[in-house]
Protein backbone atom coordinates (compact mmCIF):
# COMPACT_ATOMS: atom_id res chain seq x y z
CA UNK A 1 0.00 0.00 0.00
CA UNK A 2 1.47 3.37 -1.06
CA UNK A 3 2.16 5.93 1.66
CA UNK A 4 3.43 9.50 1.78
CA UNK A 5 5.73 10.20 4.74
CA UNK A 6 7.76 13.21 5.86
CA UNK A 7 11.11 12.78 7.54
CA UNK A 8 14.70 13.87 8.01
CA UNK A 9 17.59 11.82 6.63
CA UNK A 10 19.88 10.97 9.55
CA UNK A 11 22.48 8.85 7.74
CA UNK A 12 23.31 7.82 4.17
CA UNK A 13 24.54 4.23 4.27
CA UNK A 14 25.10 3.69 0.55
CA UNK A 15 24.76 5.83 -2.57
CA UNK A 16 25.64 4.22 -5.91
CA UNK A 17 26.54 5.79 -9.24
CA UNK A 18 23.07 5.03 -10.64
CA UNK A 19 21.41 6.87 -7.75
CA UNK A 20 20.41 3.76 -5.78
CA UNK A 21 20.49 4.82 -2.14
CA UNK A 22 20.12 3.19 1.25
CA UNK A 23 19.65 5.62 4.12
CA UNK A 24 18.18 6.05 7.58
CA UNK A 25 15.28 8.46 8.06
CA UNK A 26 13.53 9.71 11.16
CA UNK A 27 9.90 9.99 10.04
CA UNK A 28 7.62 12.44 11.81
CA UNK A 29 5.87 10.95 14.85
CA UNK A 30 8.35 8.05 15.03
CA UNK A 31 10.86 7.52 17.82
CA UNK A 32 13.35 5.50 15.79
CA UNK A 33 15.09 5.65 12.42
CA UNK A 34 13.72 3.63 9.51
CA UNK A 35 15.75 2.23 6.62
CA UNK A 36 14.80 3.49 3.17
CA UNK A 37 15.87 2.16 -0.22
CA UNK A 38 15.38 3.45 -3.75
CA UNK A 39 16.76 5.60 -6.53
CA UNK A 40 17.04 9.10 -5.06
CA UNK A 41 19.47 11.88 -4.21
CA UNK A 42 19.30 12.72 -0.50
CA UNK A 43 21.49 14.53 2.02
CA UNK A 44 21.85 14.20 5.78
CA UNK A 45 19.88 16.62 8.01
CA UNK A 46 17.50 17.65 5.22
CA UNK A 47 13.73 17.07 5.42
CA UNK A 48 12.07 15.21 2.56
CA UNK A 49 8.65 13.98 1.51
CA UNK A 50 8.83 10.30 0.50
CA UNK A 51 6.29 8.28 -1.47
CA UNK A 52 6.56 4.52 -1.32
CA UNK A 53 5.60 1.48 0.67
CA UNK A 54 6.85 -0.66 3.51
CA UNK A 55 8.50 -3.91 2.44
CA UNK A 56 10.20 -6.78 4.20
CA UNK A 57 13.58 -8.23 3.26
CA UNK A 58 14.42 -11.72 4.57
CA UNK A 59 18.02 -10.72 5.26
CA UNK A 60 17.74 -7.06 6.36
CA UNK A 61 14.23 -6.78 7.75
CA UNK A 62 11.60 -4.10 7.23
CA UNK A 63 12.33 -0.98 5.16
CA UNK A 64 10.50 1.76 3.25
CA UNK A 65 10.87 1.39 -0.52
CA UNK A 66 10.90 4.89 -2.04
CA UNK A 67 9.25 5.55 -5.42
CA UNK A 68 9.40 9.34 -5.26
CA UNK A 69 11.36 11.76 -3.11
CA UNK A 70 11.37 15.56 -2.92
CA UNK A 71 12.76 18.13 -0.52
CA UNK A 72 10.27 19.56 1.90
CA UNK A 73 9.74 23.29 1.45
CA UNK A 74 11.62 25.32 4.01
CA UNK A 75 9.10 27.08 6.20
CA UNK A 76 10.52 27.23 9.69
CA UNK A 77 13.64 28.93 10.98
CA UNK A 78 15.27 25.67 12.10
CA UNK A 79 14.79 24.12 8.67
CA UNK A 80 16.35 27.13 6.93
CA UNK A 81 19.29 27.16 9.34
CA UNK A 82 19.87 23.40 8.86
CA UNK A 83 19.84 23.90 5.10
CA UNK A 84 22.23 26.86 5.13
CA UNK A 85 24.70 25.08 7.42
CA UNK A 86 24.63 21.86 5.37
CA UNK A 87 27.39 20.81 2.97
CA UNK A 88 25.57 22.68 0.18
CA UNK A 89 27.17 25.90 1.41
CA UNK A 90 30.78 25.56 2.52
CA UNK A 91 31.97 28.21 4.94
CA UNK A 92 28.55 29.09 6.34
CA UNK A 93 28.22 28.35 10.02
CA UNK A 94 25.33 28.87 12.38
CA UNK A 95 26.20 32.52 13.08
CA UNK A 96 26.27 33.49 9.39
CA UNK A 97 23.15 31.43 8.64
CA UNK A 98 21.29 33.25 11.42
CA UNK A 99 22.32 36.62 9.96
CA UNK A 100 21.12 35.55 6.51
CA UNK A 101 17.81 34.38 7.96
CA UNK A 102 17.31 37.68 9.81
CA UNK A 103 17.61 39.57 6.51
CA UNK A 104 14.30 37.85 5.70
CA UNK A 105 15.23 36.79 2.19
CA UNK A 106 13.23 33.57 2.57
CA UNK A 107 9.78 35.14 2.67
CA UNK A 108 9.79 35.90 -1.04
CA UNK A 109 11.65 32.82 -2.31
CA UNK A 110 9.83 29.63 -3.27
CA UNK A 111 12.13 26.64 -2.80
Amino acid sequence: MKKTLKGKVTKVIYQGDGGYTIALVNFEKEFFDTSIKGVMDVEVNINYIFEGEMKDDDKFGEYFHVYKCEREKLTEKDQVLNYLTSKNFTGIGLRTATKIFKVDVFTSVDF
